[in-house]
């Protein structure tokens, strides 16, 4: 049943427009950056634009604009059934709590991660123009592109869908929704604000959700050689940073979890004295 619940979001979100719009502004913004651009940080044409630091900073920079699509997808899954009317059908059958919330919170994560595709193939579509210059790129490098992906793509999107789900699914409202990823927003500035006054270079890359402190630090004292051709490694601030806010997503996930309720919310009705018998 769990199976089924995905591959029905998966089906009906690809019949939505919404899906496809995303993809198609992830993939011109990121096309238009690697025909316009001149390339990564660093000396012009000293770094190619479609460098392996290049793509990492590209992820981790677009993290906080997948918000608003995030909450698209995962807000309107998490509701549908309530908004729709259609809960009472759907509670009524044989699906459980589990196969329910699990189906509906992975199908529609998944859908989320399909427009962060469009990074990846506009930065490629890009340096195989026939008319751009040679110089400004190298190889595309698709194990940097896989990288990139799961440090930055799958690990954002899963904290922020499990912190969206837990909060539609529980309050059952999408203003709520918006206004806890504006507020995510929020957060995230100023504990990168704070993080610049902390000694301690570990702690400060762990205060960023969306791991832009953890990934200067790792990629600081990179040479132009390490630049174009090294992977991030496995081991080191960036992990722990990527970790520890899966950890958090998993905790909210599961508060949203274990409130989830298969009855309708609705104002309590205010008690009545009870009447008087008539003298």
């Amino acid at each position: 049943m769990t199976i089924r619940l995905i591959l029905f979001e998966f089906r009906f979100w690809m019949r939505q427009p919404q899906l496809w719009i995303f993809l198609g502004l992830s993939f011109a913004f990121c096309f238009a950056i690697a025909v316009f651009e001149g390339g990564g940080e660093g000396s012009p044409g000293m770094v190619h634009t479609n460098s392996p630091l290049h793509v990492y900073e590209l992820y981790a920079n677009l993290a906080f604009l997948w918000l608003p699509m995030v909450t698209a997808f995962v807000n309107a899954t998490a509701i549908r059934d309530f908004a729709c009317r259609t809960s009472d059908i759907i509670f009524s059958t044989v699906v459980t709590r589990r196969q329910y919330i699990v189906g509906r919170f992975v199908g529609s994560t998944l859908v989320a991660m399909v427009p962060v595709l469009g990074i990846s193939l506009g930065l490629v579509a890009g340096s195989w123009i026939p008319y751009g210059d040679p110089i400004r790129f190298g190889p595309n490098n698709w194990a940097v592109h896989a990288q990139a992906i799961l440090w930055f793509g799958v690990t954002s999107i899963v904290f922020q869908s499990a912190l969206m789900f837990a909060i539609a699914s529980h309050v059952r409202s999408t203003a709520a929704a918006f206004v806890t990823s504006v507020a995510l927003i929020v957060l995230s500035g100023i504990a990168s604000a704070y993080s610049t006054e902390v000694d301690n270079a570990l702690l400060s890359s762990l205060l960023d959700p969306f791991g832009n402190r953890a990934l200067d630090q790792v990629t600081r004292y990179w040479s132009v050689l390490r630049t174009e051709t090294r992977l991030l490694p496995v081991i080191g601030p960036l992990t722990w940073n990527r970790l520890l806010w899966l950890a958090i997503g998993a905790v909210v996930f599961a508060m949203g979890y274990l409130r989830f309720s298969f009855t309708e919310r609705r104002s309590k009705a205010p008690v009545l004295p009870d009447a008087q018998p008539l003298e």
